[in-house]
């Protein structure tokens, strides 16, 4: 499929047909990480600063500058000099999956605090619920904005069990007595369901 049928595809879908796509999104992906589990290697977990981070969700956000030949639909002078777009992205550190992704013109501020916000919820909606337990957020200084921080901070409080879901300089809440769950669980009765 060619980028501008795809363009033109998105451009018609509504909120209601794009929520359907996100859950089937996350479906598919609690399945594929249950598989990546299940394999002789197990699932491919980071290791940071000699840490292996085992059980961690690492998710990564960060903006980048996509350049424009001629201009587009969005497309703005950038902060860098050129002239295109000024994508906002959440991706798994481990599997290089994109989760969630803001377009944004070109001229987009860098650490503009309510696109963080809704890049990161779309992010987090994605990831199956067996894995929330353990989530580390790390974005570049771009990120670190007040805003950014209470959102995480809420969450540190709000999720059960939850130990971190902090910046990259981020220490972790203090352990909690409350059982992890096992990211990803084997296959069950439960099937796919996250």
């Amino acid at each position: 499929m060619s980028d501008s049928t795809l363009h033109r595809l998105l451009s018609t879908t509504n909120e209601t047909r794009r929520t359907q796509i996100a859950k089937v999104r996350q479906r598919v992906r609690r399945h594929v990480w249950t598989l990546l589990h299940l394999r002789p290697g197990g699932f491919p977990y980071l290791t940071v600063a000699g840490r292996h981070l085992k059980g961690w969700t690492v998710l990564d956000m960060d903006a980048t500058v996509i350049t424009a030949a001629f201009r587009k639909q969005g497309a703005a002078g950038t902060f860098k000099g050129t002239f295109g777009f000024h994508p906002l992205a959440a991706w798994l550190a481990y599997t290089d999956e994109c989760l969630a992704m803001e377009l944004r013109e070109g001229n987009a501020r860098a650490n503009t605090v309510a696109d963080h916000l809704r890049v990161l919820d779309a992010a987090l909606a994605q990831i199956p619920r067996s894995c929330q337990a353990k989530i580390l957020v790390r974005v570049d200084g771009a990120g670190a904005t007040h805003g950014l921080l209470k959102r995480l901070q809420a969450l540190n409080t709000t999720r059960r069990g939850a130990r971190s879901a902090t910046p990259s300089a981020g220490r972790s809440r203090p352990r909690t007595n409350a059982p992890s769950p096992a990211c990803p669980k084997p296959p069950g009765k439960q099937g796919l369901r996250s």
